[in-house]
């Protein structure tokens, strides 16, 4: 999504889960009860709306249940996994530390050392379904953040050649109004 940020990135996302999910249970009902599955049950889901959780809450919340979760690392299967099985309806997990997530994803400037990503996470104990970023496209960006997570910049040759000569710069107000 060009010139997307994260919030259209995230409504588009929930948009697509609900629109699978009512075509599946519309479309499949043979299934749901083979499956011995109550197609009640995702009424909620289909209102929309999922919640969300910043990372630092995550980490917080996965260590309280016992989970040795580093708070300057990506959310691991297992703490997913373990957070999931907590709800009953889907959630974001967002503002990932900076460093533990690629280094296109843009650092949020109203929050330095914050990504502007998320992580879609399902209910029951299904652990992640997608995730995602706004992204940046600035170059020297770029090259710094590859530097910094240990990146060789020469290994991503292609990426920084399509960077320079064919991604474009959309402002971030430009974005951030478009919704």
């Amino acid at each position: 999504m060009a010139g997307a940020s994260r919030d259209d990135a995230v409504r588009l996302v929930e948009e697509l889960v609900v629109h699978m999910v009512d075509s599946a249970v519309r479309e499949l009902p043979k299934e749901f009860a083979e499956l011995g599955r109550d197609v009640d049950a995702f009424t909620e889901l289909l209102k929309g709306s999922f919640g969300r959780m910043r990372h630092a809450e995550a980490v917080a919340e996965l260590r309280g249940l016992g989970h040795p979760q580093s708070p300057d690392a990506e959310l691991d299967w297992d703490g997913e996994a373990l957070l999931s099985a907590q709800r009953d309806r889907p959630f974001f997990v967002t503002d990932y530390p900076k460093g533990s997530r690629g280094f296109y994803d843009r650092e949020d400037p109203e929050h330095p050392g914050l990504l502007r990503n998320f992580d879609l996470i399902a209910a029951e104990g299904y652990g992640e379904l997608c995730s995602g970023s706004q992204r940046t496209n600035d170059y020297a960006e770029i090259v710094t953040r590859m530097r910094e997570t240990g990146e060789n910049p020469q290994k991503y040759r292609w990426y920084l050649d399509l960077v320079r000569e064919g991604v474009p710069a959309v402002p971030a107000s430009a974005s951030a109004s478009s919704g």
